[in-house]
Formats: C-alpha cells, structure tokens, sequence
C-alpha cells in the first residue's frame, strides 16, 4: 500500500511540476524535482516536503494527472480510503480511468467521462459548436426605420421615384393613373428572415407587396395584401418563374389591415421557408429537395401596384386609381 502511494506521489508531483513549467509558472532552471525518498516514508522536494500521512490535493486547477496505478493495481489496495483521501471516489470499485489533459484546453472547460455510460464527454467548446451547426445563428442584422429619411440613400427606387413619399414617420407608396413603385434593398439574403411593419394599400386592385426574388433565376417568395379584401394577406411562391402551388394561401389578421400597421415575415432557412402575421407563423414549405423550392431568391423589394389587370383576383382601381400602402420599418436579419 505504502509503496503504491509513494510512487504516485512521485509521478504526480513531477507531471505538476512539468504542467507548472509549460504554463510558466515554474523557472525550468530552478525546477528540480524531488531529491529522496527517505526511509519515514516522507518525498523531499525543492520546494517543500510531503508527509503522505498528511496530504492533501492543495491544487484545483491540476485535476487530469498521469496516475502510476491502473485498474489492476486496484486490487492490491487493502480498502477504498486511499481513493477517497485522494478525492478519486468515482474510480471506487471501477478501475482508474485516466482522461486526457490538454495543456491548451481552458482550465473551465470540463472534459470527461462519463461514468454511467463511458462514453467520452464533449468538451464544453465542442458542445457550442456542435450547438451552432444545428441551430440559426443571427450574424447581421440591418433595419431602415423610415421615420428617418436618410435610409432611403441606400435604397433603390426600381421606377416611379415620385409616389416615394416619406411623411416623418413612415413611408408613403402610392399608386396613381400612371404606376406605383417598388423599392430594393441592397442587401442579398441568403439565409435569414425580411421583416415589414406595414398598413396595405386599400380599394379594389390596389395590391402591396413584400417578396423577395431573384431576377435571373426567376425564384421568388411572397406576401401580397389586395386591397379587395383588407382582413387577408396572401403568401405564394414561384420556382423558375413559375408558380408551385396554382392557389395563394390566404391567412386573416385580427383586424383591416388598411387601418392600421401588422408585423409581416418571410424567413428562409436551408430546410423551409415560413411565413409569418404579427409573430404567428402562418404557413411553412419544407425543402423536399425536389427541386420545387426557391432556395435562390435572394433580393428584399417592397412596393405596391395596380392590379385591375387580374381584376378576379385584386379586384380593378377603376380609371383614377388612387391608394397609397405605408411601411414604418424593413429588417433584414442574416444567418450563418
């Protein structure tokens, strides 16, 4: 027993020793290591000595030592108090399994085993990342809040520069007997969710829109409010330029949604795309990997227009069309 305890006293103190010089903790010029073992059974170092008797693990931060016994060595012990003194009471009955020490691993990081399965434990790091593979992950964010005009600088208007209106508090789109507008944002979303804060344009064939397309490859998500019908927003989509599903799906808000301003989202992900009205999620397609997912439009655009050509569906503005949809805010969240 006694000759057991000396020899991993010995190893102990000199991988402590080897650990402390690598974290420079330790001059390796004055790092000698243990002088003699004398006959009373006590280990003479340079820096002080240690009556196995009294020992005890005086160093938290050195947990994953080299141990000299193996799991047969158990054996020869004549009862569990020397694992206990030790502080190893989980090794009790089981054998010493010894775990790594990674001199660069973060002394807080826990690496281990556990011990009703033995499997090996991720580290906390590698449970992060493991964590952020599978999850989303906000990485930009970029919101206009039209209560300040300068951020329309940094938006293209697509045609109609004149029914572009800010009011000091939001923007104004309107549609007159010549055209509406749409408006691009700069931003090419990959992945991620476009966010509008919108009161929709009213009267028969007034039509708003918040999509987002892709020009050269014809894809493009929806959502569209026709002004024939103010309690109904209509999300679609379109693979190639051509749409999927022949039939938009309609879904009611609380209340006219020309009166008054409803949080509106589309979000794309590699695996779905959601719609959502006022934070309720309306509607998910899930990437089936068919090929009828549009997975490529990338390019945020707003606006309204005139739809009295699809008078079944929008309704008809009549031959003085005149309505205006309004947008407070636009925010792009993209995820990596």
């Amino acid at each position: 027993m006694k000759s057991n305890f000396i020899l991993f006293i010995a190893v102990y103190s000199l991988n402590y020793i080897a650990a402390q010089e690598k974290n420079g903790n330790i001059n390796p010029a004055e790092a000698n290591g243990v002088n003699e073992i004398d006959d009373s059974g006590v280990l003479d170092f340079d820096y002080g000595s240690i009556d196995y008797d009294n020992i005890e693990m005086y160093d938290d931060e050195f947990n994953d030592f080299e141990s000299p016994l193996d799991a047969n060595d158990t054996e020869e012990l004549e009862d569990d108090e020397f694992l206990k003194e030790m502080g190893m009471d989980s090794y009790i009955d089981t054998g010493i399994q010894q775990p790594e020490w990674d001199p660069e691993t973060d002394a807080n990081q826990t690496s281990g085993v556990d011990v009703e399965t033995d499997d090996v434990l991720m580290d906390n790091q590698d449970s992060k990342n493991s964590t952020a593979s599978s999850s989303i992950n906000e990485c930009n964010v970029v919101e206009y809040v039209f209560s300040d005009s300068s951020v329309l600088d940094n938006i293209e208007v697509e045609y109609c520069l004149h029914n572009v209106s800010p009011t000091g508090s939001s923007l104004e789109l309107k549609i007159d007997g010549e055209c509406g507008t749409t408006l691009i944002c700069p931003e090419k979303l990959v992945h991620g969710k476009v966010e509008g804060r919108v009161k929709m344009a009213p009267g028969s064939g007034a039509v708003t829109a918040l999509i987002l397309m892709n020009i050269e490859t014809g894809d493009e998500i929806d959502l569209e409010w026709v002004g024939i019908d103010s309690t109904t927003v209509q999300s679609m989509y379109f693979v190639g330029g051509q749409r999927v599903d022949q039939e938009a799906q309609n879904h009611k808000a609380s209340g006219d949604m020309s009166e008054g301003f409803y949080n509106y989202a589309i979000e794309i992900t590699p695996d779905a795309i959601n719609w959502y009205v006022d934070e309720v999620l309306v509607r998910t397609l899930e990437n089936d990997n068919s090929g009828n997912f549009p997975s490529s439009a990338n390019e945020v655009r707003f606006g309204v227009w005139n739809g009295s050509a699809y008078s079944e569906w929008a309704g008809d503005m009549g031959s003085s069309p005149d309505s205006a949809g309004v947008f407070e805010s636009i925010k792009i969240t993209h995820y990596c």
